[in-house]
């Protein structure tokens, strides 16, 4: 089975993050976090507690291009096989599983997939 891994980028994500987590969670073996500009609103709290969450950073000023690689740096630690990044008001369609990513990731030609993603609203 392969291995993914979800990175993520958030401040203050408390609106959408239980929703994001319960998503995303089953469809991942491990997520990376770069909470940002000093989120204060319990985002990091409930991340931290989450048994999918595997490695968090905290970073205290903008910077979304520094912030990314620290999250590729991060995910690339965990060796995972796959990699995935969303921001936490994105998610799959309800018809993308678990059983659906894998065969996409035993293809043996294809390394890269794009996605259409669904905001919250």
């Amino acid at each position: 089975m392969a291995q993914l891994v979800a990175m993520l980028r958030v401040k203050d994500g408390m609106p959408f993050l239980e929703d994001w987590l319960n998503h995303i969670g089953p469809l991942v073996d491990g997520i990376v976090v770069v909470v940002y500009n000093g989120s204060t609103d319990g985002t990091w709290e409930m991340l931290e507690k989450h048994s999918k969450v595997r490695l968090m950073q905290r970073t205290y000023d903008f910077h979304e291009g520094r912030d990314k690689i620290l999250a590729y740096e991060m995910a690339r630690s965990l060796n995972p096989d796959w990699m995935l990044w969303l921001d936490v008001d994105e998610w799959f369609e309800d018809r993308l599983t678990r059983s659906a990513l894998e065969k996409m990731m035993a293809s043996k030609t294809i390394t890269r997939y794009f996605f259409s993603t669904v905001p919250f609203s």
